[in-house]
Order: C-alpha cells, then structure tokens, then sequence
C-alpha cells in the first residue's frame, strides 16, 4: 500500500530534482520516491515489516555557484579578458570546459548569464577542435566582436548571488 508523504525543501533544491526527473523521463515524484527507495534498500516484493533498512550515505550536490570552481572560472574568465593569450594545456581547458557545462546547468543564474556562459563554452569547444598550429586562441575575451563576453553582464550576475 501506498501513502503520501510531503515534506517542505528549498527550491533550489526542488528545482534540480525536477530538472533531473526530466532527464530522466519521469516526474519529480517517481524520481524522488527511487531516490529514497534505493537509499533504503527498498523491495516491493518482499515483506519489509522486519527487515531494517539498510544506511547508505547520501550526497546532495552543491550548486555550482556555491563553489570553489565558481570561484575559479569567474577568475578565469576576468583574467581571459584582461590577458586574452592563451597558457592553457588542452587538459585544463577541458577542466574548465567541465566547470562551464556544470554552471550552465545551476538554475540560480539568469539566462542572459547562462547565454554568456555558453559563448564561452562554444569558444572553447571550436579552440580544442582546431588542430594544433594554426593560430589558436580564444575569441570570447577579444573585445567588440559577436563572440565577445559580456563582463558587464558577469559582473551584474556576481553582485545578484552575492545577494542570495
């Protein structure tokens, strides 16, 4: 038998499970229930009365704006703006191709943002498809031009978290 359980949760929180259940292909309900059905060893088909869950440590994730990689890829990008040379090996600009998905993807951001965000990521994406030699570089931290990232719009975004 079943029964219905709320429960009161931040709604950041309640979006990223939305967001996942969608990825899923499923609603926010069904993903939540098998969240907790595997967080303790739930069987329907087995009498459960005498049987003691079994505690698995759960992480929740940490929205992307609440961490240090946050910290380091808005560093990143000022610096990119005001050094736009590239020092980068190809393994760091896909650890920072990696923080800039995962930014994207933090729903605490305005779209105007997350659009700058993801000029950045299709900058990076063309640089390491280009083959070694042939005048690489980034093109979103070369001022006046399509590809150009917004700092004013950054910086708005920045002052608007700091606010939370």
């Amino acid at each position: 038998m079943k029964s219905i359980l709320n429960i009161r949760i931040d709604e950041l929180l309640k979006k990223q499970i939305e967001l996942a259940a969608q990825d899923e292909g499923m609603t926010a309900s069904e993903y939540t229930r098998n969240i907790l059905e595997g967080y303790f060893d739930f069987n329907q088909g087995e009498n459960t009365e005498n049987v003691i869950p079994i505690r698995m440590t759960m992480y929740v994730s940490t929205p992307f704006h609440e961490t240090k990689e946050y910290v380091f890829l808005i560093t990143w990008l000022y610096s990119k703006v005001v050094n736009p040379y590239v020092y980068e090996s190809n393994q760091q600009v896909l650890s920072i191709k990696r923080m800039l998905e995962l930014a994207i993807k933090d729903q605490v951001f305005s779209n105007d943002f997350r659009f700058e965000l993801l000029k950045v990521l299709n900058d990076l994406n063309n640089y390491l498809y280009q083959p070694d030699g042939t005048g690489k570089q980034f093109w979103f931290c070369v001022p006046n031009n399509m590809f150009s990232l917004d700092c004013n719009i950054m910086y708005n975004e920045i002052c608007t978290i700091q606010n939370l």
